[in-house]
């Protein structure tokens, strides 16, 4: 089954899906959790068609959670820092460029964690800690429970010799961020900054991210 461009793997069920059933289980002839109701689609010509997420697709996300650590927000002059400079890959942008979803990379602050970790212009991040990040405004949530000075794992997408993106797991110690008295940053274009000023990597900045990809791809 294909949504919004992408393909998922879905039980198909008669049982009925009602509004705020979402997210309930469906259970097999033995009481079994076989599933995650989903969604369902209804119309004049079609009734009672209903879509559940497989549970061996649900398992390892469910799995994550009750083993995470539970964090506390962290304060401001304790926050770790990435130094990155950054423009976010919507799902509009990721499929009209055939790009991952995330947060691009446009630069990284000099002597900073995220060049020290190697992170390079152009790179996507798409998970921290093991949590998914779809754009900065999700990343700087995520880093509100995150300490300077503790290493996590970063999930990145790097342009490959094929013209494809490789998957890659990246270190990094999270530095502290010089400029805390200042709100990190993030316009409506979704770029987003880590602190209010100063060369954080450079690159050009559009006010508009599809003139940004637009300019970055050709088109």
């Amino acid at each position: 089954v294909s949504e919004t461009g992408t393909s998922n793997a879905l039980i198909q069920t008669d049982a009925a899906i009602n509004p705020g059933n979402s997210g309930g289980a469906l259970l097999d002839i033995k009481g079994q959790v076989i599933g995650i109701n989903s969604n369902k689609i209804g119309g004049s010509t079609v009734e009672g068609m209903g879509y559940a997420i497989p549970i061996s697709t649900a398992l390892p996300i469910l799995e994550n959670l009750m083993t995470r650590q539970t964090r506390d927000v962290v304060d401001d002059t304790e926050r770790g820092f990435l130094g990155i400079s950054c423009q976010n890959v919507s799902s509009d942008i990721s499929q009209m460029y055939n790009i991952p979803q995330g947060v691009y990379i446009l630069g990284t602050e000099a002597g900073g964690p995220g060049e020290k970790a190697g992170l390079q212009k152009g790179d996507i991040l798409t998970a921290f800690d093991g949590i998914s990040v779809t754009d900065y405004n999700g990343l700087k949530r995520t880093l509100q429970y995150y300490k300077a000075g503790e290493t996590v794992d970063l999930t990145i997408e790097r342009a490959g010799a094929n013209g494809g993106y490789e998957e890659k797991i990246v270190s990094i110690t999270l530095g502290v961020n010089e400029n805390t008295g200042s709100e990190q940053q993030e316009n409506e274009s979704g770029y987003g900054r880590e602190d209010d000023g100063g060369n954080s990597g450079g690159g050009s900045y559009y006010t508009d991210p599809y003139s940004f990809f637009g300019g970055m791809f050709g088109n």
